[in-house]
């Protein structure tokens, strides 16, 4: 018999999209499945627009506590042996889950399958498709932490893998998920991919992503500890704990790569583990500055500058529709 897939919705005060969010999960093609609505303290008329579905999912409301605790919530209801995680304005196309099974069915030994997705505006209307890639094992954790490229809505995760690394950290009001992914690679869990746009990804402004200075932090924490979890030989492949110029010159360009996206405490401290084996001036400097970029009023300057960018942004897919 095909494994039960439990499908955890969380939503607060999503009145505008939760309707379609919904319908995208009971209409999927795969049909052993459970949608899950956690209402996470709404005060819109999402409980009223949830109440029509009746039994057909299954309804439970919170205090407002953020959505890692509203997806622990769900995961901790559900039934089925695969848990699957809809953002509340977010859609899956049919066949989404019924693929992902197919591809556990393949690879018994996988613990996460995601898919490529598609971004669509506040219309519902596509701007782009996104190809997600899929590094070999060895490779994985160092492209997260460049860059986390899984979108939480087109993940499938085994149940056994939460009772393995526990559930989503609800300390974390953003990036709870990249912090989940970290947790489960240094558990030694496998990541698989469906190459094929199986989810539509909503762009607009309510986004928690778009309140930069909240999600910056919650990423830079997540990396921060990732960095202090995963040895140089798990994130540096084909590097020796010998070769000891090598993994400093990693560690530089890791720290780099933190700084371009504003994770300056991050890093400081892969420039920390880049001057472990002895002082250099260049690194000593480039820390220095990483340091200084924490500090208020330059951070102040950067939220200024990605705010005109967003209204940019805003009003030229507003223009579209």
């Amino acid at each position: 018999m095909r494994p039960m897939v439990s499908v955890v919705i969380p939503v607060y005060n999503d009145e505008k999209y939760i309707r379609e969010s919904v319908e995208s999960a009971l209409n999927q093609e795969y049909k052993n499945l459970e949608v899950i609505v956690v209402d996470d303290g709404s005060s819109d008329l999402t409980p009223k627009i949830l109440q029509n579905f009746g039994g057909r999912i299954h309804y439970i409301r919170q205090e407002n506590s953020g959505t890692a605790a509203a997806l622990n919530k769900g995961i901790q209801k559900a039934k089925g042996q695969l848990i699957a995680w809809l953002s509340s304005d977010d859609l899956f196309l049919p066949k989404k889950i019924k693929y992902q099974v197919d591809r556990f069915s393949e690879s018994p030994s996988l613990a996460l399958v995601y898919t490529d997705w598609i971004m669509i505006d506040y219309c519902g209307e596509q701007m782009k498709v996104v190809h997600c890639p899929c590094p070999p094992a060895e490779r994985f954790v160092i492209e997260m932490l460049k860059k986390n490229f899984l979108n939480g809505s087109s993940v499938i995760i085994r149940r056994e893998c939460f009772e393995k690394v526990g559930y989503f950290d609800e300390t974390l009001p953003t990036d709870s998920d990249g912090d989940m992914w970290f947790r489960m690679l240094k558990n030694g869990c496998r990541f698989g991919q469906v190459p094929i746009p199986l989810i539509k990804y909503r762009w607009h402004s309510g986004n928690l992503s778009h309140r930069y200075k909240l999600a910056e932090s919650c990423k830079d924490r997540v990396r921060l500890r990732a960095l202090q979890s995963f040895a140089p030989y798990e994130l540096f492949s084909g590097i020796t704990m010998y070769q000891k110029n090598a993994i400093d010159l990693s560690y530089e360009q890791l720290a780099l790569v933190f700084a371009r996206q504003w994770l300056f405490q991050s890093a400081a401290a892969a420039m920390t583990k880049a001057m472990n084996n002895g002082f250099c001036l260049k690194r000593r400097l480039m820390w220095m500055m990483f340091i200084i970029m924490r500090i208020e009023p330059f951070r102040s300057l950067l939220l200024i500058f990605r705010k005109l960018r967003f209204r940019l942004l805003t009003k030229l897919v507003s223009a579209s529709c």
